[in-house]
């Protein structure tokens, strides 16, 4: 995942709450594109709301953390160094 993938969903948020026209761009999208931005912000801004900056930081780190470490630490563990695709 980039860089831009990692930030994209609390971009995704901090536009829900100050555009108006954020909706209404999102159902434009294609695909199943629409469903998947507003299941993310449901899901930072209802299911896993951050009551405190502590929250919020480990949050992130364990967003970084499984996106940059963990699925990184698969993949090694799924394929050989030497293995060429």
């Amino acid at each position: 995942m980039s860089l831009k993938g990692f930030k994209q969903s609390a971009e995704n948020v901090n536009q829900y709450l100050t555009d108006s026209k954020f909706m209404e761009w999102t159902l434009q999208l294609a695909g199943t594109q629409p469903l998947e931005v507003l299941v993310a912000v449901q899901h930072s801004l209802v299911l896993q709301k951050a009551q405190t900056w502590s929250d919020c930081v480990a949050c992130a780190y364990k967003h970084w953390h499984i996106k940059f470490s963990d699925h990184i630490q698969q993949l090694l563990k799924n394929f050989s160094p030497d293995q060429v695709i």
